[in-house]
């Protein structure tokens, strides 16, 4: 069994930061969910840096907006 925890984009990262060494994935939602057709915020690539900076081997996704446009954001992110 895996684990994953997924945060909305008005969620604190700090909020998700004590469960991480509990969690196989942390999703990092990068549009409000419920809505379609919403493009990517790019304000959500901070929390992507922190945990990629404090936990280089977690496994972390995002999800909602990303396109040919920005999917090289998403990548970059160190």
């Amino acid at each position: 069994m895996k684990v994953g925890i997924g945060i909305k984009p008005n969620t604190p990262v700090q909020d998700v930061l004590p469960y991480v060494d509990h969690a196989d994935m942390i999703l990092i939602m990068t549009v409000e969910p419920g809505f379609g057709g919403q493009s990517f915020m790019t304000n959500m690539l901070p929390k992507i840096e922190l945990l990629r900076s404090s936990f280089p081997n977690l496994d972390i996704e995002v999800d909602g907006g990303v396109n040919l446009q920005n999917i090289q954001q998403c990548a970059d992110v160190r």
